[in-house]
């Protein structure tokens, strides 16, 4: 019987996609709080298995438009980090980044040999975020976490905004798969539609406003790309707004029925978001005496440290995060990197009508606004989404004759 290593690679493809449910776990058994999770596993093991094929999986030759940015603020946060070693810190690499970027690379050539891959190790990890979502009913892995006087569900240690915006991420992947079949599953997918009201009171009871406004937002960005890339712009605006409408309000009832997020909720008007408030203003502070070129991340460990009092503390914003790393410089590269990959989405919807991507950037923004990103696997994985449904699309546009 001979081997074929493409089995493997998808196999272990799937498998890195649905462990990021599970990453809050480590696999030397020293609980929640250990470094080497199942989802690191799993990426290693995927970039085992690729190996052997380096030459396809990690070609840049096509993907270089995308990828140009992202080495040229690699380079720069390095040599920064190297500038500024301090007797606290001498971090001048991020392992957990730069594992996910060269994922990134591995998925994108994976999508061109397999154009169906990604779509399937997303319903992969849909399937996947199940079980946590169960586990919040069973009571197995779930705690309860008192913060801004409500009491918010978090289940295998994860945090209570990373889990919520997962969960965001599966149900808008598979109501995707039942309502335009990508894979052409049989009738049978409609029996999904349970599991996604499942996922989404797991979601309600977390009490993350990020995840249910991810969630939300979906629909808009339906209704705004439906409206600009039609001739009848008049039609798609009015049967948008009335099927966003009808998707829209059952969700806003029954999580207006969440006495926690709706407590949550109204503290935005008092000022109140989540503590992150108090994180931006005093980054912006740090970032202040060295906006130009940041601290890397030799400094920012020493800045912060000095700050808070202790270490690792991030600014839950995208923005402030690439600022204090590498300042201004580097914030040109990694947006253009960001806008590229958001561009990429649109432009994958209206030439070839393909929907996910663009609905992928609301949960993306979710994540680089209010919560931590730059490491998040799934970030990544949405990201290798988008990228690799645009290569894999022959679009009549030249990428790299614009912005």
């Amino acid at each position: 019987m001979v081997l074929n290593r493409k089995i493997f690679q998808n196999v272990a493809l799937y498998f890195y996609a649905i462990s990021i449910n599970f990453e809050s776990i480590d696999v030397l058994g020293r609980g929640l709080e250990g470094t080497f999770s199942i989802s690191r596993l799993a990426g290693i093991l995927y970039l085992i298995l690729i190996l052997p094929s380096f030459l396809i999986f990690f070609s840049i030759k096509r993907s270089f438009y995308f990828l140009w940015p992202m080495f040229v603020f690699i380079i720069l946060l390095t040599i920064i980090s190297i500038i500024n070693i301090n007797s606290f810190s001498s971090r001048v690499i991020d392992i957990a980044f730069l594992l996910n970027f060269f994922i990134f690379i591995g998925i994108l050539n994976h999508a061109q040999k397999d154009n169906l891959v990604l779509d399937k190790a997303l319903l992969v990890y849909s399937f996947g975020a199940i079980i946590p979502a169960m586990s919040i009913f069973l009571g197995f892995g779930e705690s309860m976490l008192y913060k801004d006087d409500v009491m918010r569900t978090v289940v295998f240690g994860a945090n209570s905004n990373d889990l919520a915006i997962k969960l965001a991420v599966a149900i808008i992947v598979l109501v995707v798969h039942i309502i335009f079949n990508p894979l052409k599953i049989t009738k049978f997918r409609y029996l999904i539609f349970p599991l996604i009201f499942i996922l989404f009171i797991a979601l309600l009871s977390t009490a993350s406003r990020t995840g249910i406004l991810a969630l939300i937002a979906a629909p808009f960005i339906w209704l705004i790309l439906k409206t600009i890339t039609s001739e009848n712009k008049l039609y798609s605006f009015a049967s948008g707004i009335f099927l966003s409408i009808i998707i829209l309000l059952p969700i806003i009832y029954i999580a207006l029925q969440s006495s926690s997020l709706v407590s949550r909720f109204s503290l935005i008007g008092d000022g109140n978001f989540g503590g992150r408030e108090v994180l931006w203003v005093a980054y912006a502070i740090m970032i202040s005496e060295n906006f130009l070129f940041g601290y890397g991340l030799s400094g920012t460990d020493l800045v912060t440290f000095q700050y808070f009092g202790y270490g690792g503390e991030t600014p839950h914003n995208i923005v402030l995060q690439i600022l204090i790393y590498a300042g201004i410089p580097g914030l040109i590269f990694f947006f253009l990197f960001l806008f590229r990959i958001f561009k990429a989405s649109y432009l994958t919807y209206k030439y070839n009508g393909i929907l996910l991507p663009a609905l992928l950037a609301s949960p993306l923004l979710g994540y680089f606004m209010l919560t931590q990103s730059i490491s998040e696997k799934i970030v990544w994985i949405m990201m290798a989404y988008i990228v690799g449904n645009y290569l894999v699309s022959n679009l009549k546009t030249t990428p790299n004759k614009a912005i």
